[in-house]
């Protein structure tokens, strides 16, 4: 039967339908879901070279990380997620200030070191977890990258552009795993904001999926 042209047609609620988005997540459960990702490159993203590495010393479900800088704000909460988490353990620790080292050291354990190069020299450290000061990044992530380290690397990547485009080639032509800390690229709003912006040809943002 058909309908009544003349009659109106009844408006569609849409509120109670599902998003398709996720919705966005607060700071406190970024930060620990991110921290996840750097202790945690320990479950998945780590089973590619580090697992072949950790079954070859009989010792597959453990990760060694190292942090690398201690400086950053968030740096005291990655050290208690490191020394929380039963599958890491925390091989060295480095910063140019000793103090900042000793104080992140009492928390994650492991051996001070003067240099990060000692670090990056031992094939035992699956990965690092960088929390120093950004314009430490463009000579401490690259070296990491080329010496076959898994990477997290506290935000801003770089000082400007030029610098982060720098460290991004370097990770790109190392293969290595890499995650850092802009956990507000997984909120609902922004990913949403994303595809609108793409379909009418704004601009063209990075994938955030």
């Amino acid at each position: 039967m058909k309908s009544d042209p003349n009659t109106p047609r009844k408006a569609t609620d849409h509120s109670a339908e599902k998003s398709p988005v996720k919705t966005g997540i607060s700071r406190r459960k970024a930060i620990r879901n991110v921290v996840a990702g750097a202790t945690a490159l320990t479950m998945s993203p780590f089973a590619l070279s580090s697992f072949a590495s950790a079954k070859a010393r009989g010792s597959q479900s453990r990760i060694k990380l190292a942090l690398v800088g201690g400086a950053h704000i968030h740096a005291p909460n990655f050290a208690d997620r490191m020394a929380d988490a039963d599958h890491v353990e925390t091989k060295y620790v480095w910063d140019p200030s000793r103090e900042t080292a000793e104080a992140r050291q009492s928390v994650t354990g492991g051996e001070i070191v003067n240099s990060p190069d000692v670090i990056y020299q031992d094939p035992d450290v699956d990965g690092v977890v960088i929390c120093s000061q950004t314009n430490l990044h463009s000579d401490l992530v690259p070296a990491a990258a080329r010496a076959d380290k898994h990477l997290f690397v506290e935000k801003p990547v770089g000082m400007n552009g030029n610098e982060a485009e720098h460290i991004a080639e370097a990770v790109n032509r190392a293969g290595v795993i890499f995650q850092t800390g802009y956990f507000m690229r997984s909120s609902g709003v922004n990913q949403k904001l994303n595809r609108w912006s793409v379909a009418v040809n704004w601009v063209t943002l990075p994938d955030y999926a």
